[in-house]
């Protein structure tokens, strides 16, 4: 998922029975870290006045970290599945964030320069194969990132080209901007973007301060208060999604050049990292627990992947001309992305198929449980 850096660089409620899974990492543990086993309409509609959640509380989160070192195995599944490009119309950078259970998917346009500044956008592919623009009051920059079953939407937003960004949330017609204060640890904070949520009220996201670190964090909308994810020797962290069970998956680096991804439940913290790869980013995880994202390798080729129990699935476009990203799944199979062309701009694409772990939980019956 595309950050918007001034510098440039599901939803039905899990069993106890499916969370129990082998997760399988090939990853170093952040430094100074201990290994131990422990458990089309071109307008947005009509602007409201946005509410500023202002002095919100904040809750620091020390894990348990835990790393299980067994071999994955790597595969390619691309072509179990269908892929379908999908970028908003004239447009030759657009990406896809986000698709729920409903088949409805969100994301924006633009590469997020002056002349091009981010649009948010929402789709219905699957049936009225509409897309409209969607835009924070007032902000020249707009990225939708995530919609819960209940039609909140998440994102961020900047009022100018450069300037600070924040969070935001919206349901039908009302809006609230999300700033992560600042600390004696944060310094001023610059910017705070929320890239996931679950159907009851947490977002995850990060928060970005003077120094240049990122901090990975949670929000609650429903309080207006946030939690912040402590990872041992870790210089900066994302969180990129949170799933109606409390897993929270994302990425750090402990050198500022090398990514891992981790994910965080029952105060336990796992990190994965695909083998010979200089970054593993994990942008979201479902209700089954299977999880989605990138891996970069030393020549800058990046892939998209689908993690299930003790398999990573790579998945390369075959329209793509050189990377791939998987930033949003939903429960029923259905990811969505963007990949390269060979002009240098970026489309979006949605992709369905079953590859075998999802086929296993849909065959065990698991997920029958809705979420109140």
């Amino acid at each position: 998922m595309l950050k918007m850096v001034a510098s440039a660089r599901p939803r039905r409620e899990a069993t106890a029975a499916h969370r129990a899974r082998v997760v399988v990492v090939g990853a170093a543990l952040a430094a100074g870290a201990t290994a131990v086993a422990l458990p089309v309409s071109s307008q947005a509609e009509t602007l409201h006045s946005a509410a500023v959640l202002s002095r919100p509380s904040v809750e620091v989160i020390a894990p348990r970290v835990v790393v299980r070192a067994q071999d994955q195995m790597m595969g390619n599944m691309s072509d179990d599945f269908e892929f379908q490009t999908m970028s908003y119309p004239g447009r030759s950078y657009s990406m896809l964030n986000c698709v729920d259970d409903e088949d409805q998917a969100c994301g924006f346009y633009g590469r997020g320069s002056g002349g091009s500044p981010y649009h948010g956008t929402e789709y219905s592919p699957f049936s009225s194969n509409q897309w409209s623009t969607m835009m924070y009051p007032g902000s020249s920059e707009s990225q939708v990132c995530y919609e819960t079953d209940q039609g909140r939407s998440y994102g961020f937003y900047s009022t100018s080209a450069g300037g600070r960004t924040d969070g935001f949330w919206e349901k039908n017609g009302q809006w609230g901007s999300i700033a992560y204060p600042g600390s004696s640890t944060t310094g001023a904070i610059d910017m705070t973007e929320i890239l996931g949520a679950n159907n009851y009220g947490w977002s995850a996201g990060y928060a970005q301060g003077s120094r240049g670190e990122d901090y990975p964090l949670l929000y609650d909308v429903n309080t207006d208060s946030f939690k912040t994810l402590s990872i041992p020797g870790a210089r900066s962290a994302i969180a990129d999604g949170y799933n109606d069970s409390d897993e929270e998956v994302g990425y750090y680096t402990d050198n500022g050049s090398d990514w891992d991804g981790y994910s965080y439940e029952n105060g336990q913290l796992t990190t994965y990292s695909v083998p010979g790869a200089t970054m593993t980013e994990i942008n979201g995880v479902n209700d089954y627990g299977q999880m989605w994202g990138m891996y970069q390798m030393p020549g800058g080729r990046t892939y998209g992947f689908i993690m299930d129990h003790d398999q990573i699935d790579t998945i390369s476009d075959p329209s793509g001309g050189g990377s791939t990203e998987i930033n949003g799944g939903n429960n029923d199979g259905t990811f969505v992305g963007q990949y390269s062309t060979p002009g240098g701009g970026m489309d979006g694409f949605v992709m369905e198929g079953v590859w075998p772990g999802y086929e296993q939980q849909v065959a065990g019956g698991d997920l029958s449980a809705q979420p109140s």
